[in-house]
C-alpha cells in the first residue's frame, strides 16, 4: 500500500453525497434505525444474486436475525462496519473484524453491493473507509477473500495482493451426478500490509513502537461507562473548568492528562487514573482544586508518571494520599477508613507489568453493590482496541450481548467460545449494564 493514497479517494464519498448516497457505521445504524439489520439482510440477499458460489444450488435467502449472527460471530466491531444508505434505505456494506489470533491483523468481514448501486464507487468507498480506520487504530495487515472479479479488481486498486488461491472442489450427493462433475470455484485470499512508523519490539511494533496503553483509545462516552463517572465529571478532569474565589475567578487545571492534546480522547492510563478517582467520588464530592492538591502532592512524592495507575500507589501511595485528602477537606477517621476500603476495593481491579504500570483493568460490574464482582471481564489495551472482552478470549462482551440477544442460548454461546456458562452469563450481565447506564 506503500504507493496507494487513500486520499486520493476523497472524491469519492463528495460524488455519491451528489446522488444523496452517504456512509454510516454499525454502532449509530442499529440505534437509529429499528430496520437496520433487516436493510442489511435485504442487501446481502439481493448481493447474491449472480455471486460466484462453488457450492451447488442456489443460495438460500437470509433472514435479519441470521444477518446479526452472521456478523456478529465474525467479532465484527460496529464502529469498523461502515454501511452506504440511499435516503433512509441501506444498499451496501463493508466491515472490519481483529483477528482472534494475530495482534495487529484484521479480516474483511464481507463487502456487499446492492445490484441497483453498483458501477457507482460505493464499494470502493466502504473499503477505503475500512482501510483509514485500519491506519488509524494501526493495524499493519488486512486480508480480504472474494471469488467476485468486480471486487477482485477494487481490491487490487487499493494495494490489496494476492497471499494464496483456494481451489474448492465440492461433490453434490443430493442428485445422481457423473464422477467428473465437480464444481470448483476460485477463491483468491489477499492480504495488505500497513505501513507503520518505527522499529519493530515484539507485539507492540503493531502499534508504530509505542505502547498502546498511552495511546488516545476512548471517548469520554466509553469512558463514563466504563467507570461509572458522569460524562460531565470526566470532561472537568481531562480539560480543566473555572470556579469563584473571594478575588474573582480562577481556573483549576486538568487533573489527567490527555495523550493528545488536540484530541478529546483518553488512553488506557487515562481509564485507570478515571477508575480510581471514581473510588473517591463514591465517598466524597470534593471541589477540584483539592483533590488537584492531593494528586500533586502525590506527584511530588513519587515522582513517577500518573502515580494513580502505578503500583507504588496502591503499596505505598494510599496512606499518604487519604492522609493529605483528608486534611484538605477534614475528614474523620471513619471517613478516612471508609475511603481507604473504596480506594483499596478498586485499587484490587488493576492489574501491573513488572515496572508497576498498569496493565489490564478488570471493571466492576455492578457500582452500586459492596460485593466484588468476579474477573470475567477485562479490559486489556492490546486486544480488541482496549474493548471490555471476556477474559481469556479476544471475544467484546457487546458481541457476546448482541448474539444473546439475537436469540442465542447461553449453552450454544459456551460451546461455541469454549467457556463456562457462568462465565458467559457474567460478560453478557455487565454488557447489559454498560448500555442500561
Amino acid at each position: 500500500m506503500g504507493s496507494i493514497t487513500l486520499d486520493s479517494y476523497v472524491h469519492l464519498e463528495h460524488d455519491l453525497a451528489s446522488r444523496g448516497i452517504t456512509i454510516t457505521t454499525l454502532a449509530v445504524a442499529q440505534t437509529a434505525n429499528a430496520l437496520c439489520w433487516h436493510q442489511l439482510a435485504e442487501v446481502y440477499n439481493a448481493a447474491g444474486e449472480g455471486w460466484p458460489d462453488p457450492d451447488p444450488g442456489s443460495r438460500t435467502a437470509i433472514t435479519a436475525d441470521e444477518m446479526r449472527l452472521r456478523i456478529m460471530r465474525l467479532n465484527t466491531l460496529p464502529e469498523a462496519f461502515f454501511i452506504a444508505k440511499h435516503e433512509h434505505q441501506s444498499i451496501g456494506f463493508s466491515g472490519l473484524a481483529p483477528s482472534a489470533a494475530h495482534v495487529g491483523v484484521a479480516h474483511s468481514s464481507g463487502t456487499a453491493v446492492h445490484p441497483a448501486y453498483r458501477n457507482i464507487g460505493v464499494a470502493t468507498a466502504l473499503k477505503v473507509r475500512c482501510l483509514a480506520f485500519a491506519r488509524e487504530h494501526r493495524f499493519v495487515r488486512l486480508t480480504t477473500a472474494t471469488a467476485h472479479p468486480g471486487m477482485l479488481r477494487i481490491n487490487e486498486r487499493l494495494g490489496f495482493e494476492p497471499g494464496f488461491t483456494e481451489v474448492r472442489l465440492v461433490r453434490d450427493l443430493r442428485k445422481d451426478i457423473m464422477s467428473n462433475d465437480l464444481p470448483c470455484a476460485r477463491k483468491v485470499q489477499s492480504e495488505k500490509d500497513i505501513p507503520t512508523k518505527g522499529k519493530h519490539m515484539g507485539k507492540l511494533d503493531v502499534y508504530g513502537s509505542q505502547d498502546p496503553r498511552y495511546l488516545p483509545m476512548y471517548t469520554l462516552s466509553e469512558t463514563a461507562k466504563y467507570t461509572g463517572v458522569l460524562k460531565a465529571t470526566l470532561r472537568t478532569w481531562v480539560l480543566g473548568r473555572p470556579y469563584p474565589t473571594e478575588d474573582g475567578e480562577k481556573f483549576s487545571p486538568p487533573i489527567i492528562v490527555l495523550p493528545d492534546e488536540g484530541q478529546l480522547m483518553l488512553s488506557f492510563i487515562n481509564l485507570v487514573e478515571c477508575h480510581v478517582l471514581a473510588a473517591i467520588r463514591r465517598q466524597h464530592h470534593v471541589p477540584l482544586p483539592k483533590v488537584r492538591s492531593a494528586l500533586d502532592f502525590i506527584n511530588d512524592h513519587f515522582q513517577v508518571k500518573h502515580p494513580l495507575a502505578h503500583h507504588e500507589f496502591r503499596t505505598d501511595g494510599i496512606d499518604l494520599f487519604i492522609e493529605k485528602y483528608g486534611q484538605l477537606i477534614n475528614v474523620t477517621r471513619s471517613g478516612q477508613l471508609a475511603m481507604r476500603q473504596t480506594l483499596e476495593a478498586y485499587l484490587k481491579r488493576i492489574e501491573h507489568d513488572q515496572q508497576g504500570v498498569a496493565l489490564r483493568l478488570y471493571p466492576l460490574f455492578n457500582r452500586t453493590s459492596k460485593q466484588e464482582a468476579p474477573r470475567v471481564v477485562v479490559i486489556d489495551p492490546r486486544i480488541s482496541f482496549g474493548r471490555a472482552v471476556l477474559i481469556g478470549t479476544s471475544v467484546p462482551t457487546m458481541v457476546l450481548a448482541e448474539r444473546w440477544k439475537a436469540g442465542e442460548s447461553l449453552d450454544e454461546l459456551a460451546y461455541d467460545y469454549d467457556r463456562d456458562k457462568l462465565d458467559i452469563e457474567e460478560a453478557i450481565r455487565y454488557e447489559l449494564e454498560l448500555q442500561a447506564a
